[in-house]
């Protein structure tokens, strides 16, 4: 691999982990809002809406953890 293919991929992947810094940034901010929220005056099958939802959301943030951190796991160990 040339000098400038290798230059040319850390500057890709450089722009990848701004682009998904700038979308945790995001995320951080929707939590932040979620947290200062009351739930009081929900109906219990509004709660349970709720909640299921967010058990959807926990098992996709579960797969992006694992995303992130697979590189740093050693095989078989995880």
């Amino acid at each position: 691999m040339s000098v400038g293919a290798v230059s040319i991929r850390t500057y890709i992947c450089s722009i990848k982990a701004r682009r998904l810094e700038s979308l945790l940034d995001v995320f951080e901010i929707a939590q932040d809002r979620l947290l200062s929220l009351s739930l009081d005056g929900l109906t219990v099958p509004e709660l349970l809406a709720l909640l299921e939802r967010y058990a959807l959301l926990r098992s996709r943030l579960d797969a992006l953890r694992y995303e992130l951190a697979s590189p740093f796991e050693a095989p078989g160990r995880g």
